[in-house]
């Protein structure tokens, strides 16, 4: 992966309620060198807690960022990247996320396309 030109961090998409069914969240554009993930934030706006799956690729056990997390009903915001400093997707990787219930956690992203 090349070092970036410019160092422009930016949500890299619109922040959405996820869906109780495995959904595409973000696709690494095929242009670019990659994409560094500084933040993968999730935030339960419901009243019970929320359990969710987040993974680079395909919905599989072998590629959870988390799985099964339980996201209190606390309305606080809980950062998946937080400890691991970035995630590193390879252009055209992707980021899938399903929730216990639908339209109960929001899930931001931020980071750089590299270029």
């Amino acid at each position: 992966m090349a070092t970036p030109t410019v160092f422009e961090p930016k949500r890299l998409w619109a922040s959405s309620q996820v869906p109780a069914a495995d959904t595409l969240i973000y696709t690494a554009p095929a242009a670019e060198d990659g994409v560094r993930i500084h933040g993968l934030i999730l935030v339960n706006t419901s009243a019970t807690p929320i359990t969710m799956r987040v993974t680079l690729g395909a919905m599989a056990v072998a590629n959870a960022i988390c799985w099964d997390f339980s996201v209190p009903a606390d309305g606080l915001p809980y950062d998946l990247v937080e400890g691991k400093k970035t995630i590193i997707l390879n252009p055209s990787d992707v980021i899938r996320a399903q929730a216990s219930a639908a339209n109960s956690v929001t899930i931001h992203g931020f980071g750089i396309e590299m270029d």
